[in-house]
């Protein structure tokens, strides 16, 4: 539907407003519950619109003299506005005059201000030079004291840390001094031990060589006792010997290390005490130094404190002088300051004064555009609208429209198939019965009651098919439908619905359909006795054709037999097949007629890559700037207007999207070619081409006069130069000769048509943004994607169709199968008694069947043709044009779809005859 903004009033500028006009919305109480695509609505409407068309003429006059006379009473206003700015205008002038005469004089004033400031300031810059060479002087000298007292200070430092350290030194030589003392006397007391244990060793190694010194003749003659005894001894004095000398070997290693560490220990406290003594004939020297430098320092400290306190008598005289200038210096400034805000007070008074003589001046010249501009006004006119020249209004109630179409056209095709079903569903059921009914025939019971029998199935399986037909309806079909179109409204998704009067019609002609199939179904049995329904059904008699004679074979004669002993059979598979294929097609060439739409429209019409909008009227170099962005992208482009117009054709008001500038130019951007002759547009050619859909539904041509409404309704009648191909939108075309001619303006260019070459589109729009009028730029597949939603509704469409198509071939030709089955049981089983292989029983049966199948697909691709292209024309609108070629590619695709269908049910339907017993031949 159509989309609206709502905006404050403050949101508007009266004089942004060009081409607009105000508007009524009328509700009528006559047609308050009503839908607004009823006929009643219609007629409402239309007898409301006539009566404020009768008196559009009475009311525009009025209006005419309202705005008349209000436009005076305005004028008469300004003029008296005008006359009382002229006279304060006059005031000003005198006023401005005193003032220039008040500054000349303080000009002169400040003159002698200013000389009396200089020669002050002379006097003080002399001072002020000798103040800063005395400061630089002081400064050097400060400078220096201050690196003296820094390097004091550091020797100092120093001085200090050395005493420090000499004394940490000290300390450490004087402890290495006691240590090394007391490593001495240890080391002397060692000496001592060692000495004493020296001798000790001596005294156990003479022992033992006593005892030794017996010869063994002399220990040969001792006695037992004796000998124990100097073993003893020997023992004795050895273990003796060995201590002695264990402990004196370890008291000379520990001797000897002990040394060793005091050797060491003394020769590095003589080199410390050598650095010691170093470091205190340096630290008396550094001493020494620091007290000079101490008292030169106090000296040039003496002399610095004396040159500061006379520079800081010298600065004090300085800054008196200075404060008194400066006070002199901002009387002047002041002055100066009056005489500059008096200045400009005088220069924004004649700004004022020229602003106000200039605002007179267009005042006057507004007055008299106005006075014009009221002599010249045209007669207001009045333009009664009805909800049909609503887009969203029109798109909704064509769409609605083109569904009720497809429905009445579905309808009758679904009526046709559903008689189909009950008929061969009750026929096969007839015959597998029919010794039954012979029976209860030969028991006396009447033909009413046993066709009210199989009406009763009829009738009851068509109510709940019905029903469940109603509710599929709702909750499918519906659904898939509503959700398929409510993603090309703002509206959303629309809630299906089910309408009990139709509903109940429906079901009314179903159970009358089911009757006369029913009827028809039984009508052998009716006729038939019951002794000849008890019998087997015998095959009619047929008198010896030509094709006996002519060398037919037996087994084709069989099959051409077969096919006119049941004819009625033969055409039900025939219209069944043909019903089925036909759906498919239908199906198909609604989906390849509105999905070629895309490719015809944007890959052989619409060229351009991107559509830019602009809005000349916000800057007068926009197109400029414009240009220069997209050439320096790389973008090829064409300028041209383009808006929304109303026109009318007919009756009624409709809208398009007119096209105006270079035809030759554009022809490179908008392939548009002539309808039928497929030829370019001449572009020089009078007036305005309009596209094939439009000329079909208003039925104007080359030569003919449409009106077309400018922006501001004003209606200007244009010349039809002729007709182009177009498939989407509701688009018309004019060279800018042919607009100025018939609009008596040239056009207003505000969009360019693009290719981008390459162009990063993001960069070129981010410039592009900076540009003041620049507004938008989409691409031209927007609108592709607007028609992908219509190709969806009828891919599902074609999804349906298949679906249905399935099931009508699944329940006919799978009845029709098994009824022709049990018919032939007894001579299939002859058959296979007689040798025939189960394959070629099979190919026996299924022969008639491809004849019936392939002659019901040529007639299928036909009917399905022919509806297919009628149901194109219903759904079209009048901003639509789908395909109209035939698509051979959809019409294989179905008679191969129908071909497998129509096997895998024989092929399903025929499984009994490898199931065949001798006793079925009885």
């Amino acid at each position: 539907g159509n989309r609206y903004i709502l905006v404050t009033p403050d949101a508007f500028d009266d004089e942004q407003l060009d081409g607009c006009y105000m508007r009524a919305e009328v509700a009528l109480k006559s047609t308050e519950g009503m839908s607004r695509f009823s006929d009643e609505y219609k007629k409402k409407t239309d007898a409301a619109k006539a009566r404020l068309d009768a008196i559009a003429d009475e009311r525009s006059a009025l209006r005419t003299a309202e705005i008349k006379d209000k436009y005076q009473t305005e004028i008469d206003d300004g003029q008296k506005k005008l006359d009382e700015a002229k006279e304060k205008l006059d005031d000003g002038k005198t006023a401005l005059d005193e003032g220039k005469d008040t500054i000349a004089e303080n000009e002169d004033k400040l003159k002698d201000a200013k000389s009396q400031l200089d020669s002050g300031k002379q006097t003080l810059d002399s001072s002020k030079s000798q103040l800063d060479s005395a400061q630089a002087t002081l400064s050097s000298s400060r400078d220096k004291l201050d690196a003296a007292e820094a390097e004091l200070y550091a020797s100092d430092q120093k001085l200090t840390a050395a005493k420090a350290e000499l004394d940490t030194n000290k300390q450490k030589l004087d402890a290495a001094k006691s240590e090394l003392d007391a490593n001495k006397e240890k080391l002397d007391a060692a000496e001592e031990e060692l000495s004493y244990a020296k001798e000790v060793l001596d005294a156990a190694e003479q022992a033992l060589a006593e005892a030794k010194s017996l010869s063994p003749e002399e220990i040969a003659e001792l006695t037992p006792e004796e000998l124990e005894a100097y073993e003893a001894i020997v023992a004795a004095a050895e273990e003796l010997y060995q201590e002695g000398l264990a402990a004196y070997n370890e008291g000379k290693q520990e001797f000897d290390q002990g040394k060793a560490k005091y050797d060491a220990a003394l020769s590095q406290y003589n080199g410390s005490k050598e650095k010691y003594d170093s470091a205190v004939a340096q630290y008396e020297n550094g001493m020494a130094q620091y007290e000079a430098g101490t008292a030169e320092y106090y000296s040039g400290l003496s002399q610095y404190e004396a040159g500061l306190a006379e520079y800081n008598s010298g600065k004090a005289q300085y800054d008196q002088g200075v404060a008194t200038y400066n006070t002199n210096k901002q009387k002047y400034d002041d002055g100066v300051k009056e005489l500059e805000k008096g200045k400009d007070t005088l220069s924004d008074k004649e700004k004022e004064y020229k602003d106000g003589l200039e605002e007179y001046d267009k005042g006057v010249d507004k007055l008299e555009d106005a006075k014009k501009a009221l002599s010249e006004l045209k007669d207001c006119s009045w333009f009664v609208f009805d909800v049909g020249s609503n887009g969203g209004y029109m798109h909704l109630s064509l769409s609605a429209k083109s569904i009720s179409n497809l429905s009445v056209t579905f309808s009758l095709f679904f009526v046709v198939i559903a008689a189909l079903v009950i008929y061969t569903t009750i026929k096969r059921i007839v015959d597998e019965q029919r010794k039954l009914v012979g029976t209860v025939k030969a028991l006396g019971f009447f033909n009413s009651e046993i066709l009210g029998k199989y009406l009763v199935f009829g009738i009851s399986a068509t109510i709940v098919g019905a029903l469940i037909g109603i509710l599929a309806g709702y909750f499918v079909i519906q659904g898939v439908v509503l959700k398929s179109y409510s993603n090309m409204y703002v509206i959303g998704a629309i809630p299906p619905g089910i309408l009990a009067a139709t509903s109940a019609i429906a079901v009314g002609l179903a159970i009358v359909l089911a009757i006369v199939a029913v009827t028809i179904s039984c009508m052998s049995l009716m006729r038939s006795t019951a002794m000849d329904l008890m019998r087997e059904k015998q095959p009619k008699a047929w008198k010896t054709s030509k094709a006996s004679k002519s060398g037919t074979s037996l087994y084709s004669r069989l099959i051409l037999r077969n096919m006119r002993s049941d004819l009625a059979r033969v055409i039900v598979t025939t219209v069944s097949v043909a019903g089925c294929c036909a759906l498919l097609v239908i199906g198909f060439t609604l989906r390849g007629s509105v999905s070629s739409v895309a490719d015809k429209q944007y890959g052989e019409i619409v060229k351009y890559d991107e559509r830019l909008s602009f809005n000349a009227a916000a800057s007068d170099s926009v197109e400029k700037e414009i240009e220069a962005i997209l050439d320096d992208a790389g973008a090829t482009y064409v300028k041209a207007q383009s808006g929304l117009r109303a026109f009318k054709a007919g009756s009624d008001v409709e809208y398009t999207d007119l096209i105006c500038g270079d035809m030759e130019a554009l022809s490179d951007f908008y392939n548009f070619k002539t309808w039928k002759s497929d030829q370019k547009l001449p572009a020089d050619a009078d007036g305005v081409f309009i596209q094939s859909r439009t000329t079909e539904t208003s039925g104007k041509n080359e030569g003919d006069t449409i009106v077309i409404y400018d922006g501001t309704m004003a209606p200007n009648e244009v010349r039809v130069a002729g007709v182009f191909n177009n498939y989407m939108g509701r688009n018309m075309i004019m060279n800018e000769a042919s607009y100025e001619k018939y609009f008596g303006e040239k056009p207003e260019m505000n969009t360019y048509f693009l290719y981008l070459n390459g162009a990063d589109k993001e960069k070129l729009v981010e410039k592009l943004d900076q540009v003041k009028g620049y507004e938008s730029m989409s691409p031209a597949a927007d609108e592709k994607g607007k028609l992908e939603l219509v190709t969806n509704v009828f891919n599902r469409v074609a999804i349906l169709l298949l679906v249905i198509a399935g099931l009508m071939a699944y329940f006919i030709l799978l009845n029709i199968t098994k009824m022709y089955v049990n018919q032939k049981t007894r001579e299939l089983t002859i058959m296979r008694v007689n040798g025939f292989t189960v394959k070629e029983v099979k190919r026996y049966l299924n022969t008639e069947t491809i004849i019936t199948s392939v002659i019901g697909i040529l007639l299928g691709i036909g009917i399905g043709a022919l509806m297919g292209y009628i149901v194109i024309r219903f759904i079209e609108m009048p901003h639509a044009q789908f395909v109209r070629t035939p698509y051979w590619l959809g019409w294989a695709i179905s008679a191969l779809i129908t071909a497998a269908f129509t096997a895998a049910i024989t092929a399903f339907g025929t499984r009994k005859v490898k199931d065949l017993k001798l006793t079925d031949a009885a």
